[in-house]
């Protein structure tokens, strides 16, 4: 089977952030009842994108933890 959305990996990503009107969510959510490539790169997609959410998140509260230790330290060295 030839799939017009199987070497579009943005269309994935835009399917699963809502970025696409009804129309065409509707379109390819039927597609995907018959389509077990889009099947599979969606889940891969899906999978991506719950990694990519997850280890910034974990990142971002990294870095906050290290900037608010480091106005910390700065603010017990000040001499006032």
């Amino acid at each position: 089977m030839n799939c017009i959305y199987e070497n579009q990996q943005d269309w994935y990503e835009n399917y699963l952030l809502n970025r696409i009107s009804a129309t065409e969510k509707e379109v390819f959510e039927q597609h995907l009842q018959e389509c077990e490539i889009c099947k599979t790169n969606l889940q891969a997609e899906k999978h991506l994108i719950g990694f990519i959410r997850e280890n910034g998140k974990n990142q971002m509260k990294a870095e906050i933890k290290r900037q608010v230790e480091g106005i910390k330290n700065s603010a017990l060295q000040r001499d006032w």
